[in-house]
């Protein structure tokens, strides 16, 4: 698939829930880029966060709506490493 659309909205609140702007090591990388062609394994994006609860409620931000639109959907999944409150969203 390939990426159609970044949706800075969602990005901003998935920060925010994260911590940012206010924790300034809180927030998203993002790695891709509207236009790239996405890969098996390749991430789209990581949420830092400092404090459990907002890891938890931008985790959950995401897994309600990614924030992510890909022309030809491809299903990705989760991993969380929960020691360092990082999460990543990888193509399937």
């Amino acid at each position: 698939g390939v990426v159609e659309r970044i949706d800075s909205y969602q990005m901003s609140g998935i920060a925010r829930s994260a911590g940012a702007p206010m924790d300034k090591s809180a927030g998203i990388d993002l790695c891709i880029e509207e236009g790239d062609t996405l890969t098996v394994g390749a991430p789209l994006y990581f949420i830092h966060a400092n404090v459990e609860t907002d890891f938890r409620i931008a985790v959950d931000r995401s897994e309600n709506d990614s924030g992510i639109k890909i022309r030809e959907y491809i299903p990705f999944k989760i991993c969380v490493n929960v020691r360092v409150r990082r999460i990543a969203l990888f193509i399937c």
